[in-house]
């Protein structure tokens, strides 16, 4: 049984990947309570009398700058991959058999046994097949058209247990 998917990227697709592996990470979770605590902190100097409203405006903007800068290099990182690297700008065939994952693109191909998976991930827009701590095999979930159930099928009945998270 085999199931073989035609894959191809958009910027918001990549994006949503990006987002959910900066954003699932400890330090991308730290990015964002240190922006708020910036802006608490203003808001608390503010009305204990320490600094002036235009100070407050100076720590609102920069805790706004810890919370947005993120997001806005992820997306012009997106951008600039999905123009530049084949890997994500060229149409792909995804392959899922009971022996692993084969991935061809340009003449190439490349097979991922099953115990190399360490990390199955849900996102909004994608599902990542994850093969080491920071190299993911990213389908877009619209790829699957009607063959979803029949790959998540292979997917749990050969991945390694305890690897399939649902961060939908």
């Amino acid at each position: 049984m085999e199931e073989k998917i035609q894959v191809y990227m958009t910027e918001s697709m990549l994006y949503d990947f990006m987002l959910f592996h900066t954003y699932s990470k400890f330090s991308g979770f730290l990015i964002n309570v240190l922006g708020l605590a910036v802006v608490f902190m203003g808001i608390i100097l503010f009305i204990t009398g320490g600094h002036s409203v235009i100070y407050l405006g100076y720590y609102i903007a920069a805790g706004f700058v810890f919370i947005g800068y993120t997001p806005l290099l992820l997306k012009f990182r997106a951008r600039r991959q999905l123009r530049r690297d084949p890997k994500y700008r060229d149409i792909c065939f995804v392959t899922f058999g009971k022996e692993g994952i084969t991935v061809a693109q340009n003449q190439n191909h490349t097979f991922y046994e099953w115990k190399r998976i360490n990390k199955v991930v849900f996102t909004p827009k994608t599902i990542g097949y994850y093969y080491e701590e920071n190299e993911a095999i990213i389908v877009p979930k619209v790829a699957y058209e009607g063959r979803f159930s029949a790959v998540m099928q292979i997917v749990l009945e050969h991945a390694p247990r305890g690897t399939v998270k649902i961060h939908s």
